[in-house]
């Protein structure tokens, strides 16, 4: 049976609400994908609630996404794809980082990926995924004006990244349309419209 890992934060956790529920799994985009793609693949599912690309958080740790990622692909090698979608947590007001230094993180995950893909042989796909920016900052303290300016700001300088090392590129953004009243969480519907996307993009890599 082929792997996909899907390695995110909450709106890969498949977080609901504010009280720390969580869709099924059947309705998280990662399950929608599993049935998509048929009984030929098995998706695995590494979302994790405040993860960020590569930032340590005394007030919320154990979040570090680059960290934590090449013991995960360890464990579940071999993948046929890996999809990585991270970045908004990055924008939040106490980090206060630039859209360009979650560029940088970002590259730094990249070369992560890509130097263990070598050191390993695989010949597994990798999709990096643009978040979807944050369509509002009022559900949430951690988030301001600057957070959602930013979160715009991440499409356009994954897409160079991914010209940059030669890896596939969906923008979240362009695709998804429900959120929940947060302007952060992806809608049940928004998780349908994200697994449909994803789907379309491994068909074509």
């Amino acid at each position: 049976m082929k792997q996909i890992l899907c390695y995110g934060d909450s709106n890969t956790w498949g977080y609901w609400g504010n009280d720390w529920t969580r869709f099924p799994f059947e309705e998280r985009w990662p399950g929608r994908l599993e049935l998509l793609m048929g009984k030929e693949y098995r998706v695995i599912e590494e979302g994790l609630c405040s993860r960020t690309i590569a930032m340590e958080d005394s007030v919320q740790p154990h979040r570090n996404g680059l960290r934590y990622l090449k013991p995960c692909l360890m464990s579940q090698f071999p993948l046929e794809y890996l999809i990585v979608m991270l970045g908004t947590n990055d924008t939040k007001r106490r980090y206060g980082l630039s859209a360009q230094e979650i560029g940088l993180a970002m590259e730094e995950l990249l070369k992560t990926v890509l130097g263990f893909f070598h050191w390993t042989g695989a010949k597994t796909k990798f999709l990096l995924v643009a978040p979807a920016p944050l369509q509002s900052y009022e559900g949430g303290f951690e988030m301001d004006g600057d957070s959602l300016r930013k979160s715009r700001m991440l499409a356009g300088i994954y897409q160079e990244l991914a010209d940059a090392y030669g890896t596939a590129f969906l923008d979240a953004g362009a695709c998804v349309r429900h959120f929940q009243t947060d302007g952060c969480h992806l809608h049940r519907e928004g998780h349908k419209e994200l697994a449909g996307a994803i789907y379309h993009k491994l068909k074509q890599m």
